[in-house]
């Protein structure tokens, strides 16, 4: 049954030529005293039916009724006539008459003329086609009396059938869903319900003789038998479909990647003297990421070019708090570590403005990274590894065509899925299976391409170095090798940082017991000196976080006919 939704909403009247002062509306109720159902069952299949209900009206003002009507499991529907207390309204959207819209569900709105505390009775009247059908032999009418969604109780309901005499029931009336009693008289069945809460369903099943009511199925369960028979089809349409995809895709990227290399042996030592944003780009496959700046970060420090520096005092359920100073304003810089120092002293500026500030919180850099501001030190540092020759630009553009295919195709199973959910018509659901193959096709090529390393085969040849090397910093954090003394840790940190081993780093390094903070990490004077190591883990954690920082239900029919939602307001 397809999902119906209640639409329920206050009204703002605007009381023109009255008194000010007129009384604000009260809370609104309402509920309903009877909810019956005269259902003359038609040779053919399909059913003329009449619902009457009397509604009680407790405060107000009420302004309008509705009924919803969907067309599933039918060959159609067509509102006949809608009253109130006897009055048939006219078709209009003004007090008074009845508004008929949408197509499934088929929406009757009556407008009234705005009342409080007041009865009415609301009768409907439509025919639904089609609804018999063929099952197990039989021609089973399953019907749902009562809507599926509806916010008030309702005191008794009271659905009788009446069909021809040549209609014979070739087995007990039941109710399928719900609670309801039933009685039985010739060529007639009576359920009746009491005391039904909001949203209560009730579905019922009449078994006829076959070939008494429909000589055979109704459209659209032949239309969903057909579609039923298809499905196999479709689905090994979309194994294919995904299977050859999926193939193509892996294919493709693994003949524009780059070329396989491996270092035999362990790298000890840096492979050159690559500063570490470009030893970490490397070794990611040309993607840059926080690590390569928390690299570059440490290394300006080493460098004399800023300090670390603790700005509060360790106090119990405080966090310290720690700064970035900049110290050397004219010293010798790489592109990407001046565009370091601009993005977080000189403000988003592509240009070298006068430094505005000689100091940063830690807390403050990953504002300065949003936007504009990351670009001014990964534009250069791309710039800078393409000039190197170890980005290549055609595999740059091969990757890209994958990613864009990807998205794409994303865009259109995404648009398959919707339109199939939508309109379905007579291939059914089926075409979902293609669909959702689409959809997976469009992950996979984007994920294979965002995974493609655009680096030249040079580039390739270096980050195998670099990453032997970074193979040795891990062992060193496992304690599979050794760390060495004090400046061989300094020294090799701004790497461990740029390849995501940081806080591994300082940790075995805290381990040995014979580790101290770097010079450029500076405490205040009221700090105990045994506190140095600790807040300087805390402060890589704090610089790690930055980074991290920085960069309803359907089916209630159980498929029935019938259905649909009703309120009022």
């Amino acid at each position: 049954m397809k999902l119906r939704h209640i639409w329920i909403s206050g009204l703002t009247l605007a009381v023109l030529g009255l008194p000010t002062g007129t009384a604000q509306d009260v809370k609104k109720t309402y509920s309903a005293k009877r909810f019956d159902s005269a259902i003359q069952v038609e040779r053919g299949g399909s059913l003329l039916i009449t619902e009457t209900t009397t509604f009680n009206f407790v405060g107000g003002p009420f302004t309008f009724v509705f009924r919803e009507l969907p067309l599933g499991k039918t060959d159609g529907l067509s509102v006949l006539s809608a009253s109130v207390d006897g009055l048939v309204y006219p078709i209009g959207k003004q007090p008074g008459q009845v508004e008929i819209s949408g197509s499934d569900p088929r929406r009757v709105t009556w407008h009234l003329e705005p009342l409080s505390n007041a009865t009415r009775t609301l009768k409907l009247t439509y025919q639904a086609s089609g609804v018999v059908r063929r099952k197990d032999g039989n021609d089973a009418l399953i019907w749902q009396p009562l809507p599926d969604e509806y916010a008030y109780p309702i005191a008794e309901s009271r659905t009788t059938f009446s069909f021809p005499a040549a209609a014979t029931l070739v087995a007990a009336p039941v109710v399928q869903r719900g609670t309801a009693t039933i009685q039985q008289a010739p060529n007639q069945v009576t359920y009746t319900a009491q005391n039904l809460q909001p949203n209560a369903l009730l579905i019922v099943k009449l078994p006829f003789r076959e070939g008494s009511l429909i000589a055979g199925p109704p459209q659209w369960q032949v239309a969903q038998e057909r579609n039923a028979e298809r499905l196999p089809y479709w689905t090994g349409a979309a194994i294919l479909l995904l299977i050859g995809g999926l193939a193509w895709m892996w294919t493709y990227q693994r003949r524009h990647s780059a070329v396989s290399v491996s270092v035999s042996g362990s790298v000890t030592t840096p492979p050159s003297a690559l500063p570490p944003a470009l030893a970490g780009a490397l070794v990611s496959g040309g993607t840059l990421n926080w690590n390569h700046l928390q690299g570059t970060l440490y290394r300006l420090a080493e460098r004399g070019v800023l300090v670390i520096e603790q700005q509060s005092d360790v106090d119990k359920g405080s966090k310290p708090e720690f700064a970035i100073r900049l110290l050397d304003q004219k010293a010798e810089l790489a592109p990407h570590e001046r565009g370091l120092i601009d993005m977080l002293f000189a403000g988003e500026s592509n240009a070298q403005p006068a430094l505005k500030q000689p100091s940063i919180k830690l807390s403050q850099v990953s504002q300065k990274t949003q936007g504009r501001g990351w670009k001014l030190f990964t534009v250069p540092l791309q710039s800078e590894l393409e000039r190197a020759g170890f980005i290549s630009e055609e595999r740059q553009s091969e990757r890209n065509t994958l990613i864009y295919l990807g998205i794409a195709l994303l865009v259109l199973g995404a648009l398959g899925m919707l339109l199939t959910a939508i309109w379905g018509g007579p291939l059914g659901y089926a075409p979902f299976a293609v669909a959702i193959a689409v959809v997976v096709l469009g992950l996979a090529g984007s994920l294979l391409g965002l995974s493609m390393k655009l680096l030249s085969d040079n580039g390739a040849h270096s980050a195998a170095s670099w990453q032997a090397f970074r193979d040795h910093l891990k062992a060193v954090t496992r304690g599979d090798a050794s760390l060495g003394e004090q400046a061989a840790f300094e020294r090799l940190l701004p790497y461990a940082a740029t390849f995501g081993l940081g806080h591994l780093w300082i940790k075995q390094a805290g381990q040995s017991g014979a580790a101290r903070p770097p010079a450029y990490f500076k405490l205040l004077p009221s700090t105990p000196d045994n506190s140095g190591w600790a807040l300087f883990m805390i402060m890589q954690v704090a610089v790690s976080s930055t980074g991290s920082g920085s960069s309803g239900t359907g089916g209630a029919g159980a498929g029935a006919g019938g259905g649909g939602s009703s309120g009022a307001g």
